[in-house]
């Protein structure tokens, strides 16, 4: 997994079991691919996972969305990633906090 903040990439990326408070997953295309965003202690995370050439190579980027953050100021974090990932991120997003999905 490549974990990233502001022009920041780092590998590797852990949160303990119990300070998870909530997870929600969405299968993006067929099975492999999907994103989470995970409510912790310390913030929300989204994580992006894609799988390609038919399974062999899976990357992940997690997005630290912030701590006490309104969905305004998580989507706005998200403004940096490509269009084609941002829409899908803002998507799940907004899916995983029950509200509808905001214009950019």
């Amino acid at each position: 997994m490549r974990l990233v903040f502001e022009k920041e990439r780092r590998a590797g990326f852990r949160i303990g079991k119990d300070r998870i408070k909530k997870v929600v997953r969405f299968v993006v295309d067929g099975i492999h691919d999907r994103i989470d965003v995970i409510d912790t202690d310390d913030g929300t995370y989204v994580v992006d996972i894609v799988t390609t050439n038919a399974g062999i190579f899976t990357t992940a980027e997690v997005y630290s969305l912030g701590k006490g953050a309104t969905l305004k100021q998580r989507l706005a974090v998200l403004e940096r990633v490509p269009q084609l990932e941002r829409e899908r991120l803002r998507r799940a997003v907004t899916t995983a906090y029950g509200e509808s999905v905001p214009r950019s």
